[in-house]
């Protein structure tokens, strides 16, 4: 079936936006952060008769770094500058549609730093993610001239945007979120859609080795393009996209185990997680966490804590007792084995073409996860709700407390559905 985004089929195709519901408040008092939660943008078309694109919708951000003592302008020298990217922004989004609940994602900016690592690759990294604020870290060290031992290409440019407190004007893609991922090949009925957003605190934004600082967004809108069908494309959309039919893709659920400094750790990830199909497990020091000195986006998989505890073994028990892999990891003497799986999840394996930003090197040092795959399952686990448990061994007891992560990717079906002459989505 040919895309509805064919210029055969579109007249017309512009952009529409939305602004917060509560307005930003941007002058903050001395020592103080700009508020983080209760946004919420709501985009409704249900009287219109031309569809929005949703998978193509973005929010537009303007923000800066500022002193946080007295919002007085950053200095060059301060090394002050933020983590990541623009999607770091945002630590927690629910999407309803018409009241029903599509989306509910907490920590969703690790969710989407694992996936762009592992899906972008270098030449969408250099070009179109930089318009994302994106620029990858080659170190942990918050430091920008080339001179310096620890230089850090990606905290260069992007501490080169921000300068002396300038505002940078960047977007956020809706689609690296699964549902709107999802909506490439497909148009939602023209409805109310609700997005509530919490933003991430300022001590894990932002990452500097000199005074506190504090990210102020100036500005936060929603862009949604809205599709004039020419009279031919109208006859497309109605018979293909306003008639009921389903699709499934993989919704994202991000937990963490409680803090610990367990040498011989179990976390149960979940009891309640139906049909998941890949599983993202990741640790993170609480040194890390709260905190403007460290990027909390450099995880410590493979050295844990202080002691530089290294993970010896690790599994994932699946439902009643059957083990991911059936061989289990040995991480701290095969690395090699750990980081093939890993890039089978972006097919990078066999795919001289294509490729992730992940190299042996950062992956043992700055983006350390194990991945497993659970594509193919018993056919009574494969399509049940299942209890994922983390079983893993330290090289000895840890010094200090951390944080183990899951990232869990499962199937979600979608279906539209007609009811009382209206065609409504079921998710």
């Amino acid at each position: 079936m040919e895309s509805f985004r064919n210029p055969k089929f579109v007249q017309r195709y512009e952009d529409v936006s939305f602004d917060l519901e509560t307005p930003l408040k941007t002058v903050i008092a001395n020592n103080a952060e700009q508020i983080k939660n209760g946004y919420r943008f709501i985009a409704d078309n249900s009287g219109e008769v031309a569809p929005f694109d949703w998978y193509n919708a973005r929010f537009e951000v303007d923000f800066k770094v500022e002193l946080k003592a007295n919002g007085g302008n950053i200095a060059l020298e301060d090394h002050n500058g933020i983590v990541n990217g623009s999607h770091s922004l945002i630590n927690y989004i629910k999407v309803n549609l018409n009241g029903i609940k599509v989306y509910d994602c907490n920590y969703v900016n690790h969710c989407v730093n694992i996936k762009n690592l592992l899906e972008y690759d270098s030449s969408y990294a250099n070009s179109t993610a930089t318009n994302q604020f994106f620029y990858l870290d080659i170190n942990r060290h918050a430091e920008e001239r080339e001179a310096q031992a620890n230089y850090n290409k990606g905290f260069a440019a992007r501490k080169e945007q921000l300068g002396t407190s300038n505002t940078v004007n960047t977007e956020i893609p809706l689609n690296r979120y699964s549902f709107f991922e999802s909506l490439e090949d497909e148009l939602l009925p023209n409805t109310k859609v609700e997005i509530k957003i919490k933003l991430e605190s300022d001590n894990n934004l932002i990452w500097q080795a000199g005074a506190d600082c504090r990210v102020v967004i100036t500005k936060l809108r929603l862009w949604v393009p809205r599709i004039i069908f020419t009279g031919m494309g109208r006859k497309h959309y109605l018979n293909k996209y306003l008639a009921p039919h389903k699709w499934t893709y993989l919704k994202e659920v991000v937990d963490r185990s409680s803090s610990t400094r367990e040498q011989t750790g179990t976390y149960r990830i979940s009891t309640a997680i139906k049909k998941p199909r890949h599983v993202f497990v990741w640790i993170s020091n609480d040194a890390n966490e709260n905190t403007q000195t460290v990027n909390s986006f450099l995880y410590n998989t493979f050295n844990v804590t202080g002691n530089n505890r290294t993970l010896e073994s690790c599994y994932l028990e699946v439902g009643n007792g059957n083990r991911y892999p059936e061989s289990t990891y040995l991480p701290s003497t095969e690395m090699s084995r750990i980081f093939r799986d890993v890039l089978k999840y972006s097919h990078a394996t066999n795919d001289y073409k294509g490729g992730t930003l992940l190299n042996r090197s950062n992956f043992g040092t700055l983006f350390s996860f194990i991945y497993f795959n659970l594509e193919n399952q018993k056919e009574d686990l494969k399509d049940g709700t299942i209890q994922l448990t983390f079983h893993y061994k330290l090289s000895g007891a840890a010094n200090a407390d951390y944080t183990v992560y899951a990232l869990v990717l499962h199937e979600q079906d979608a279906e539209l559905l007609q009811s009382s002459g209206k065609l409504m989505l079921r998710a």
